[in-house]
């Protein structure tokens, strides 16, 4: 299982998180050496409360070779410093990761996607 102040740590680490320049870096989970993740997608709420606000999600697309950020009915184009160091890293809410082996699969697949 991952934690948050694991996420956070990953967050923080600006050499070691998805970088289009260090395609090859990874994101291990403490204690499992084995088993390796990269992060693909950071939702997040904007708002005041849970009763107010909206959310946003930034996702890593491999058919695109990069991150977006869907925000309401707008689809712009992100990195992932963006990604790693903007509001998420205080107002995320859900975070997937996909095992390394299968990102890479994925990246052999689609390439150097551009949208």
């Amino acid at each position: 299982d991952i934690t948050i102040s694991q996420f956070q740590w990953a967050m923080e680490d600006t050499e070691n998180n998805n970088a289009e320049e260090v395609s090859s870096s990874l994101v291990t989970v403490p204690g499992q050496p084995e088993h390796s993740y990269q992060l693909q997608s950071v939702v997040s709420h904007h708002g005041a409360g849970a009763a107010s606000g909206h959310y946003v999600a930034d996702v890593y697309r491999f058919d695109c070779g990069g991150w977006c950020r869907y925000d309401d009915t707008r689809v712009t184009k992100t990195d992932s410093l963006s990604v790693r160091t903007g509001t998420n890293t205080a107002n995320g809410y859900i975070f997937t990761y996909i095992y390394q082996p299968l990102w890479e699969e994925c990246q052999r697949q689609f390439g150097e996607g551009q949208c």
